[in-house]
């Protein structure tokens, strides 16, 4: 990816950077099924990372997403990072930003830990939970709810020369007799499996663009998504 950095000192910078993509696919789901700009901005010190990333569909009827996030590698091995998500369904409906009420907000709250394997070994594993928000809801016997069910993904991922397998699945498991429906999916098992290959391609003897193609599929939604796209 080209990112455009900002030096702010020795061991602080800012950088921009973004994706065109041809759908986005997150987490074995479908947002939008139309292409999308994907922009990030974010800010590094030593440690620490601190940014925000979004998606926004070209399509009348496509999904906006802005995420904010703060996160910290220790030691190059363990990524602890936490995330606002917050999604807009629809362009003509869209949430209040700021209501934050566990009832009505659309932000998501997640905690995620990220074990990072060493270059001979490149594998790494991240487990991620929703803390807080618009997750999917627990229900008692007599149908009041019953807070959230904190939702949980955990997924592997492999990288070989230039390309990246991955194996993502759902731990949680609504329950089917109090009608409960999953964030991810309805029964704990793999959701999201597929790779990820990326290619430079040459535009002038200064300049690439990195392009990249992904294929992944969900097991539990019986569905399969082919994706390309180019990073600026």
């Amino acid at each position: 990816m080209n990112n455009f950095s900002f030096a702010q000192s020795d061991s602080s910078k800012v950088e921009i950077s973004g994706d065109l993509v041809s759908r986005y696919i997150w987490r074995g789901a479908d947002y939008g099924n139309a292409p999308a700009i994907q922009p990030t901005i974010k800010w590094n010190w030593k440690n620490l990372e601190i940014g925000a990333w979004g998606s926004f569909g070209i399509s009348q009827y496509s999904f906006a997403e802005t995420d904010l996030y703060i996160s910290y590698t220790y030691k190059k091995r363990v990524k602890i990072t936490a995330t606002d998500y917050f999604v807009s369904f629809s362009k003509e409906e869209t949430p209040n930003y700021f209501s934050y009420n566990q009832d009505g907000t659309a932000h998501v709250f997640e905690g995620s830990v990220t074990f990072l394997g060493p270059e001979k070994v490149p594998v790494d594993l991240l487990i991620g939970m929703n803390l807080y928000g618009a997750d999917a809801r627990r229900y008692h016997e007599n149908g009041d709810e019953n807070g959230i069910q904190y939702s949980t993904y955990v997924e592997l991922l492999y990288e070989y020369k230039n390309c990246e397998f991955f194996i993502g699945g759902n731990l949680t498991d609504p329950k089917e007799e109090f009608h409960e429906s999953g964030y991810y999916g309805e029964y704990i098992g793999v959701i999201n499996i597929g790779v990820k290959a990326t290619k430079e391609i040459k535009v002038t003897d200064h300049f690439s663009l990195p392009a990249f193609v992904t294929l992944a599929a969900n097991p539990q939604t019986q569905k399969i998504f082919m994706v390309m796209g180019i990073s600026l």
